[in-house]
């Protein structure tokens, strides 16, 4: 209700969803690009547990270059054997 008059304000209903809506939004070009879009963002996600991962395989010459790769040119397993025994991770 207003405060001046005392009548009810009319509200305004949503507008109908037609069937060339319904059908243009499950049309399989849109399906397809949600779906890219989902893809790039997830691969957004995960870059930064990908490079955690891939710094963990990497020796301390690697780590310092200047140039960064993401796949280790040397793979150092002993880095985990390291963490495990000497760094007492598992406690």
């Amino acid at each position: 209700m207003t405060a001046a008059t005392g009548r009810p304000v009319p509200v305004r209903a949503e507008p109908r969803r037609t069937v060339r809506d319904a059908r243009r939004l499950r049309s399989p070009g849109v399906r397809a690009g949600q779906y890219v879009v989902l893809a790039l963002y997830l691969i957004f996600l995960a870059f930064p547990l990908v490079w955690l991962l891939s710094v963990s395989f990497k020796g301390p010459q690697e780590l310092a270059s200047i140039a960064p790769r993401l796949i280790p040119h040397h793979w150092e397993w002993r880095n985990y054997s390291d963490a495990f025994s000497q760094q007492g991770l598992l406690r």
